[in-house]
């Protein structure tokens, strides 16, 4: 898997684009609304490939493009996640084991989203949100 991170002094937050073992794109985070245009924008310049990369950058003359290797651990993820007080750490490290590598990935990135847009509804414990993989909705 490798990850790309999109940031840009024109957009909050960060785009991550994840591409599987063949560079295809697997995977597509946004961790902040953008705007309609930067919408429309990214629609008709989304990197399907990894190759196509350098054409959305020359395109984007201020953002920053980060490349790397994403590995998640499951303390990771447990950490970032935050819910130590109710949900069962043994239970979610179970559930965690079964996901794959690129699952696991997405599961970790989805955070910031879920919590972004769960408003003042009371947090799922670890396990469910692993259970429902809101990531894929």
């Amino acid at each position: 898997m490798i990850t790309v991170l999109m940031t840009s002094p024109t957009f909050e937050g960060e785009i991550t684009f994840i591409y599987n073992e063949k560079n295809c794109l697997s995977s597509l985070l946004i961790s902040e609304p953008l705007k309609d245009n930067q919408y429309e924008f990214l629609k008709a310049n989304l990197p399907w490939h990894k190759d196509q990369l350098p054409a959305l950058a020359s395109l984007t003359l201020h953002a920053t493009f980060i490349h790397k290797k994403l590995e998640v651990t499951f303390d990771m993820f447990w950490n970032r996640y935050n819910d130590k007080d109710r949900s069962s750490k043994k239970k979610t490290l179970a559930m965690w084991e079964k996901m794959s590598q690129a699952e696991q990935i997405k599961a970790y990135l989805y955070i910031p989203v879920y919590n972004r847009h769960r408003g003042n509804a009371e947090k799922k414990y670890a396990t469910t949100y692993l259970a429902a993989e809101l990531w894929n909705n």
